[in-house]
């Protein structure tokens, strides 16, 4: 009997240092849960060039490339890139638009007119906005994970002209240019 009441409250111990009721299981144990941390999944767009990120001039209409980091203003939203298109330029196939969406502002890369030149902020748009809609296609020609952004408004490709000014623009694709392949490095945030 007394090895019975022992045996008895050993198992009593061990149940309530793994928080089980005595004669219960695991399903039935009062477990107190923790939600996981909430995340957000944001992108640097780096000039494979010159090495530094778009970004945006804090909450201006200002658009630069500059030295990468994880400032608000140098991060890009996860649903701005789309699906990648399977074709270069022209009418593209097995993609739509996107907009590229500032993680600071929520405001978004716009361009003027369809003629090369300077790229901008503006408030986003609902579909249709060609102007603000961009397409992202991966060429193999540099690295198959260089990634080339183009304008579904003029067809012009997003590119930083001379890798030592920080201006970004917009021209039409050289295929023997790096100047207008970016890399698109994925980051996760914590809340």
């Amino acid at each position: 009997m007394l090895k019975k009441k022992g045996l008895l409250a050993a198992i009593a111990v061990a149940a309530a240092l793994l928080c089980l009721p005595l004669g219960g299981s695991a399903t039935a144990a009062t477990r107190q849960s923790v939600a996981p941390a909430a995340t957000t999944t944001v992108y640097q767009i780096v000039n494979t060039r010159s090495g530094g990120c778009l970004q945006q001039d804090g909450t201006t209409d200002k658009l630069y490339v500059g030295a990468c980091s994880t400032s608000h203003s140098a991060l890009w939203l996860e649903d701005g890139f789309g699906t990648p298109c399977l074709s270069l330029g022209g009418t593209p196939s097995g993609c739509a638009p996107y907009e590229l969406i500032n993680y600071h502002s929520r405001m978004c890369v716009s361009e003027t007119g369809s003629a090369a030149g300077n790229l901008y902020m503006n408030g986003c748009a609902t579909s249709g906005a060609s102007a603000k809609e961009w397409y992202t296609y991966y060429n193999s020609i540099f690295d198959p994970n260089d990634a080339l952004v183009w304008s579904a408004h003029s067809g012009l490709y997003m590119w930083q002209g001379n890798p030592s000014v920080s201006t970004v623009s917009q021209a039409t694709y050289s295929k023997d240019d790096s100047r207008d392949n970016w890399d698109l490095n994925k980051i996760v945030l914590s809340s």
